[in-house]
């Protein structure tokens, strides 16, 4: 009986331990995402020579003559 409650003590160990890495991992995962997402932002940004405002103006469907002289595929 002593060898089963060991081999269960044993596996809660590791059960909290992969719980932990878990947490861990998505918050790593989470942060990973974000920055990519800043990282495709600016990019479009400085492909198409334009500031962030003018993206979000675009996609708010703001008339032509509201959009930035800088930004010509907005």
């Amino acid at each position: 009986m002593a060898v089963y409650s060991e081999k269960i003590a044993d596996n809660d160990r590791k059960i909290e331990q992969l719980s932990k890495n878990i947490k861990r991992d998505t918050e790593k995962r989470k942060k990973l995402m974000e920055e990519n997402a800043r990282l495709s932002y600016q990019a479009i940004c400085e492909q198409y020579n334009c500031t962030g405002q003018d993206l979000l103006a675009s996609a708010g469907g703001d008339a032509p003559d509201k959009r930035s002289e800088r930004c010509r595929y907005c």
